[in-house]
């Protein structure tokens, strides 16, 4: 198992745990969270967490689902919201703080 499983797991399991309110998928029936929700979460993470980046380089898209991201604004708050909540996660995991603009890079 790869160092940062757990945390990943943990912040899957926040992101999950948003309720989906009322939106529908265009391609299927499944309920996505909406767009005010994440926008929300996302203003309740600024005050600390305002400064970590998004980890899609929309200047460096290398794989497909890079591109996916960069060329839609809901996956592109989400994703942000995820790697938020991926910053606050560790913080909170192993009470040390992080350089937030080069959370991702080592990895």
């Amino acid at each position: 198992m790869r160092e940062g499983y757990p945390v990943k797991m943990f912040v899957l399991s926040l992101l999950v745990g948003l309720v989906p309110i009322n939106v529908t998928a265009q391609s299927t029936n499944q309920t996505w969270v909406s767009d005010a929700l994440i926008k929300k979460s996302l203003d309740d993470l600024d005050y600390f967490y305002a400064d970590v980046p998004s980890a899609v380089n929309c200047k460096k898209t290398k794989t497909m689902a890079e591109r996916l991201i960069y060329g839609n604004p809901y996956l592109q708050q989400a994703e942000l919201l995820n790697t938020r909540a991926e910053v606050y996660a560790t913080e909170n995991a192993t009470k040390r703080p992080l350089n937030h603009e080069h959370f991702r890079e080592g990895r």
